[in-house]
């Protein structure tokens, strides 16, 4: 392996080039550890103690790090450590690691993200979203069908958004908040029914159309 290339990114990163491909960032104090230079051979032994000493420990702190702003999916995680040019197989080692001792949990992530949107989302909308998170849908089906995901109170909540009061419910207002809604993802006929309960007066006497 051929050290073709070392470019400046910052006062003490460097990305390094092997072969004429980019191959992982190092601190310009690495440089001098592993002996980098351009045009020298970087053999097997130390190419595999950068990837598993030094740069491992390092996306695995990023995303220790990262998991204690919030939670992430796999494939998200994978993205951000991508982003900050770990190299795939040090990625790889991460998210093996994190699933190991469930820092990473596909299955909980989407039990939680089911039970905050439930009430808020249609379940068409939640299963497109965790989609393309990259949970994958035997993951997603599996939850689905253990937790409570209702649409009506969820269409009910935003029509109550968009309506302030029941009686004002013309044709006009009630064709857009058809449109918007199934926009959002809801089943036409659920839309309908609920439509219907709002111009009825047929919800909790105690809610507000604000």
């Amino acid at each position: 392996m051929l050290v073709t290339e070392i470019e400046k990114v910052s006062k003490n990163k460097r990305n390094i080039f092997i072969d004429n491909k980019f191959a992982f960032v190092l601190y310009k104090g690495e440089l001098k550890y592993y002996e980098i230079e351009i045009g020298k051979e970087l053999n097997n032994n130390r190419y595999k103690e950068i990837i598993n000493r030094t740069l491992y420990k390092r996306a695995q702190n990023r995303a220790l790090y990262l998991l204690t702003a919030r939670e992430y999916t796999e494939k998200e995680l994978s993205a951000r450590l991508c982003q900050n040019r770990y190299p795939e197989e040090v990625i790889e080692k991460v998210v093996i690691f994190l699933k190991e001792y469930h820092y990473l949990d596909d299955l909980s992530y989407t039990r939680q993200f089911i039970r905050a949107y439930g009430k808020r989302k249609s379940a068409k909308q939640i299963t497109e979203q965790l989609y393309h998170k990259g949970i994958a849908k035997d993951t997603v089906r599996k939850v689905m069908g253990q937790e409570e995901v209702n649409d009506t109170e969820a269409i009910l909540k935003l029509a109550k958004k968009k309506v302030k009061r029941a009686e004002e419910l013309d044709m006009q207002k009630e064709s857009r908040l058809i449109r918007y809604l199934f926009r959002k993802g809801f089943h036409y006929e659920d839309i309908c029914q609920c439509i219907c309960r709002l111009k009825n007066n047929d919800i909790d006497e105690n809610d507000e159309f604000d």
